[in-house]
């Protein structure tokens, strides 16, 4: 039987949590290119100190993004439960912009900006099984367009994540209008054909 991990000790756990605490801040501000010395300086503690508990990035979006990324599960629930189609489509979106409006951090994961850990592959995964089903009521009820595409879906949140990017310091409301543009264009009866297929 395998060892069970030997407890850390309380100045090693001390310093593991003020990193946690550190990383969440700085990735929210910064996204997940942010130098992790900021993180260790943030912290109090040394670089070594940080890369003896977090030797990569990814080791980072293992411990601060699948919890923080479990939202995506309420958002879609609340989705699907609508009884609206249309509305709950609108939700989701909503929602999952919003929430990465919140954070620099989590608008690079769900960008994929950066290489995902397995665990937050796995939680954009579940996110991305959801969303199929949010489209296909959408398109059931007739209230979104027929050729609207799970990889239209990953190029729209692409691009939003882009424009939040660029806004969320000076005009962090700015994605809202956007969507509203991009809504009217996806709804039924705006729809004319579109000659390139989607792509991933």
């Amino acid at each position: 039987m395998a060892a069970e991990p030997r407890p850390l000790r309380a100045d090693a756990a001390r310093n593991r949590a003020r990193l946690l605490a550190a990383a969440t801040e700085v990735f929210a501000e910064q996204g997940l290119a942010a130098p992790l010395e900021h993180i260790a300086r943030r912290a109090g503690v040394s670089i070594g100190t940080l890369y003896a508990h977090f030797p990569t990035r990814q080791a980072f979006q293992d411990a601060i993004f699948p919890e923080r990324l479990a939202v995506l599960d309420r958002i879609a629930e609340t989705a699907l439960a609508d009884p609206d189609p249309w509305n709950g489509f609108v939700g989701f979106l909503t929602g999952v912009f919003a929430l990465q409006a919140e954070d620099h951090g989590l608008n690079d994961a769900l960008a994929r900006r950066f290489p995902s850990s397995g665990e937050v592959a796995e939680v954009c995964a579940r996110g991305a099984g959801h969303a199929e089903r949010i489209v296909a009521r959408a398109q059931a009820g007739g209230q979104l367009r027929a050729d609207f595409e799970l990889a239209d879906l990953t190029a729209l949140t692409w691009g939003m994540s882009q424009v939040i990017r660029e806004s969320m310091d000076s005009a962090p409301h700015a994605w809202r209008r956007c969507l509203a543009f991009i809504l009217d264009g996806l709804r039924a009866e705006a729809a004319h054909p579109i000659p390139d297929p989607a792509q991933l």
